[in-house]
């Protein structure tokens, strides 16, 4: 498994846990790194991390809740045009 797959397969297990914001994947020194947003300090023990990230860095970062610009659906454009 590969950092996506494997940050894929956290998000997807983590959907709807009401500390979680997404889980991501990029560089951090040089090395394919998890990343997991955070609204609030998630449990001391998350469920599947050890298992399903363990040959990856795991880095947490609290974000706070995050509020899209533009809804799903929504007419307007990037540029705020109607």
């Amino acid at each position: 498994m590969n950092a996506a797959q494997a940050a894929r397969y956290l998000a997807d297990a983590w959907r709807g846990a009401k500390w979680l914001n997404t889980v991501g994947v990029g560089k951090d020194n040089g090395r394919e790194t998890i990343f997991i947003y955070v609204k609030r300090p998630p449990p001391k023990k998350l469920p599947l991390l050890r298992e399903v990230a363990r040959e990856f860095p795991v880095v947490v970062r609290r974000t706070g809740p995050l509020r899209p610009l533009l809804t799903c659906g929504s007419r307007r454009t990037a540029r705020g045009h109607w």
